[in-house]
C-alpha cells in the first residue's frame, strides 16, 4: 500500500484497515460464540456429567479457551483496529502471551485426552489415570505453560514497522527480526505436526481396538437372558466410546486447522512481501493468520453437534431461558394492565 506524505498515521491506519476489515469481522462473530459456548461447557461438564478424567479435561480445555477468549481475542481486535499506529508496548506482550498461552495449554491438553483415552480403551486392564490425577495434570499444565509462552512477551513488543519506509508506523511485532521469529513458526510447527500425528495414531488404534473388543462379529443364537445383557451392555460401552473418541477427534482436526496454516504463512511471509498481492488475497491471509481463534471459540459447537446428552441439556438450558423471559414479560404487560 502506498503512503503519501501528505498522510497522518491515523490516515494511514484507517486506509490499511480496509484491508484488515473481513479478518475484523471475523474476530467480531466469534468473539461472543466462544464466549457462550465455553460458558455452557463449563456448566454442563462441570456440574451436570458424571466426573471422569476425560471430562476434568475438557472442563480444563473450556477454562483455557475462556482465558483466549476474554483476553487474547479482544486484544487480537485492538491489534487489528490499531494496526499501524499500536497504542501501547503493554498490550502488545500481553497480547502475545495470551494467544501463546491459549494455544499451548489447548495443544498440550488435547495430547493428554488422547492418550488418557489410549489407555481408557486400549490398556482397560492396566491402572487408569483417576479424577484427582486428573486435576493435579491440568493445574500442571496451566501453571507450566506460563514459561512457555513468555516469549509472547519478551520477544514481541511495540516498535517501527519493519516492512514500511515510513518512521511513524507502530505496530506490535518482534523486536530480533524476522528471521529469528521464522525460525520460531517453523519449530512451532513441527511441534505441532508432531503432536498431531501422534494424536491421530493413538485414536485410530483406539477406533479399532473399541471396535474388535466391544463389538463381536459373530453372535450364535442363544437365548440366555445374561449373555444378551452382556451383548446390550457391550453394544452401548461402544457406542459411547465412539461418540467421546468422534468428539476428541474432530476437535483435533479443529486444532489443525485452526494453528497449521497460519504458522505456513508466517514462515512463507517473507517471500511476497513487497509484492502486489491481490485485495482478495490479503483478506484471506489476515484471517487465516488469526485463525487460530477458531481454536478457542467454536470446541463448544463441537460438543454441541456431535454429543447427544450435551446438546439436550444445552437445548434445555436455553429454553428454560427463553420460557422464564417470557414470563417475565407477561408478567410486566399484565401488572401494567392492570394499572
Amino acid at each position: 500500500m502506498n503512503n503519501s506524505n501528505n498522510n497522518t498515521i491515523e490516515d494511514i491506519n484507517r486506509q490499511y484497515f480496509n484491508i484488515l476489515k473481513p479478518a475484523f469481522i471475523f474476530v467480531s462473530i466469534l468473539l461472543p460464540v466462544g464466549l457462550v459456548g465455553n460458558s455452557i461447557a463449563l456448566y454442563i461438564y462441570g456440574f451436570r456429567f458424571q466426573k471422569l478424567p476425560v471430562h476434568v479435561f475438557l472442563i480444563s480445555l473450556a477454562v483455557f479457551d475462556m482465558i483466549g477468549c476474554i483476553f487474547g481475542i479482544p486484544l487480537e481486535m485492538v491489534a487489528l483496529w490499531y494496526s499501524k499506529m499500536y497504542p501501547s508496548n503493554i498490550l502488545c506482550k500481553l497480547e502475545k502471551f495470551f494467544i501463546f498461552y491459549s494455544s499451548i495449554t489447548s495443544t498440550i491438553t488435547l495430547l493428554v485426552i488422547a492418550v488418557e483415552r489410549y489407555n481408557k480403551v486400549c490398556r482397560h486392564n492396566k491402572k487408569q489415570l483417576s479424577v484427582r490425577a486428573a486435576k493435579i495434570m491440568t493445574v500442571t499444565i496451566g501453571f507450566g505453560s506460563v514459561g512457555l509462552a513468555l516469549p509472547g512477551a519478551l520477544f514481541f513488543e511495540k516498535m517501527n514497522d519493519p516492512f514500511s519506509v515510513s518512521s511513524v508506523e507502530k505496530v506490535c511485532f518482534y523486536r530480533y527480526g524476522y528471521e529469528r521469529l521464522r525460525n520460531y513458526f517453523l519449530t512451532s510447527l513441527g511441534i505441532d505436526l508432531l503432536i498431531l500425528t501422534v494424536m491421530f495414531f493413538l485414536y485410530q488404534r483406539i477406533w479399532k481396538v473399541a471396535k474388535e473388543h466391544y463389538i463381536p462379529t459373530n453372535y450364535t443364537i442363544n437365548l440366555n437372558l445374561n449373555n444378551m445383557n452382556a451383548r446390550n451392555q457391550n453394544t452401548r460401552t461402544y457406542a459411547k466410546i465412539r461418540q467421546t473418541n468422534k468428539i476428541l477427534v474432530c476437535i483435533t482436526f479443529l486444532f489443525a486447522i485452526s494453528f497449521i496454516p497460519g504458522l505456513i504463512l508466517g514462515i512463507t511471509y517473507p517471500l511476497i512481501e513487497g509484492k502486489h498481492i491481490p485485495d482478495v488475497a490479503e483478506y484471506f491471509r489476515h484471517v487465516v493468520i488469526r485463525m487460530w481463534i477458531l481454536n478457542c471459540t467454536m470446541n463448544p459447537i463441537v460438543y454441541g453437534l456431535l454429543n447427544t446428552r450435551f446438546r439436550r441439556i444445552a437445548k434445555n438450558i436455553f429454553c428454560r431461558i427463553v420460557f422464564r423471559k417470557t414470563n417475565e414479560t407477561e408478567r410486566g404487560a399484565s401488572s401494567d394492565t392492570s394499572r
